[in-house]
């Protein structure tokens, strides 16, 4: 696995950073101030089976994170607040990118080292939803 930077940026790269994390942002505020409490839970997978899909718990782990209360968020849906985690640095990597030039990180794998990467996102995956359906927090 090998990480690099590319200096510069294209315009039009620029304007498309610039407009996602511009929309990530402006989406995270309306979130912040959405009145979740009224909407009720759906999972068809649920409903079908009586069982947890692997999502679930990951809406109300990210309004917990919206809200600032992390503990609750990690306890619902653990891998749904990692996904938080990844998505607010990555709208600040955007915001730097297109505003300060902040170089590109490019990252360079093996087909093994992808391998590998698929595999622990899988296992996560799999971790995270084994959670959910144990410990019933996610119903």
């Amino acid at each position: 696995m090998q990480l690099r930077l590319e200096p510069g940026i294209p315009a039009l790269q620029q304007r498309t950073a610039l407009l996602t994390a511009g929309c990530g942002l402006a989406l995270l505020v309306l979130a912040r101030f959405f009145p979740w409490s009224s909407v009720p839970a759906f999972c068809s997978f649920r409903n079908f089976t009586g069982y947890p899909c692997p999502g679930c718990g990951m809406t109300r782990s990210w309004v917990h994170m919206i809200h600032g209360r992390t503990l609750e968020a990690l306890t619902i849906n653990p891998f749904g607040s990692l996904l938080f985690v990844f998505l607010i640095l990555g709208l600040l990597y955007l915001g730097l990118r297109s505003f300060f030039g902040v170089p590109a990180l490019r990252l360079s794998m093996s087909s093994r080292g992808r391998i590998f990467l698929w595999v622990l996102i899988g296992v996560a995956l799999v971790a995270n939803w084994a959670y959910t359906w144990t410990t019933g927090v996610a119903l």
